[in-house]
């Protein structure tokens, strides 16, 4: 049933939104049974959703809960279902990016800053300060390293030389 309810997520998007809305569905937990040879008598399911839409974290929220129930359903099983809403979207104010890119070409020069970045939909406790207070949430290079939230990932303390980590936290304080 577990597998059933994810494969079906993955049509909230393909078969429900326009092409050009950004909805992310992720389903990365699922726990049953201790054992390899024991079929469990249930199942637990988490996941994320991001958009860059309220309206469309809205639908979603609504949308996994009928689908889950209706396949449960097909199946004679039940969901428990719980929806929390952890952060808000992450949204950058337009004064201080441009305050936070002119601060990074000035310490490490414009060829090494990329402001030609996509929108990304990021889960951050950061949204927190960008509701509270004009700010910017950036990217920092890493150099070739696995992105964030993998296992593997290592920080390169090398990435951020002394004088820009004093030039960032003038930035911040001065903000």
């Amino acid at each position: 049933v577990g597998a059933q309810i994810i494969t079906a997520l993955q049509t909230l998007v393909s078969r429900n939104l326009d092409p050009t809305e950004a909805l992310v569905v992720s389903v990365p937990k699922f726990t049953g049974s201790e054992s390899y040879h024991i079929i469990p008598d249930s199942v637990t399911l988490g996941g994320t959703v991001r958009s860059l839409s309220p309206a469309l974290r809205d639908f979603a929220e609504k949308q996994i809960k009928v689908c889950a129930e209706n396949i449960a359903a097909a199946f004679g099983a039940k969901v428990e279902y719980r929806h929390r809403r952890l952060e808000p979207l992450t949204f950058n104010h337009t004064a201080a990016t441009e305050l936070a890119a002119a601060a990074a070409r000035a310490l490490v020069g414009r060829e090494a800053v990329n402001e030609q970045v996509k929108p990304v939909m990021v889960s951050e406790d950061f949204s927190y300060m960008l509701q509270a207070r004009p700010s910017a949430f950036l990217f920092l290079g890493n150099g070739p390293t696995a992105g964030l939230h993998n296992p593997t990932y290592d920080f390169d303390d090398n990435a951020i030389p002394a004088e820009s980590r004093r030039g960032l936290l003038r930035l911040v304080i001065c903000s």
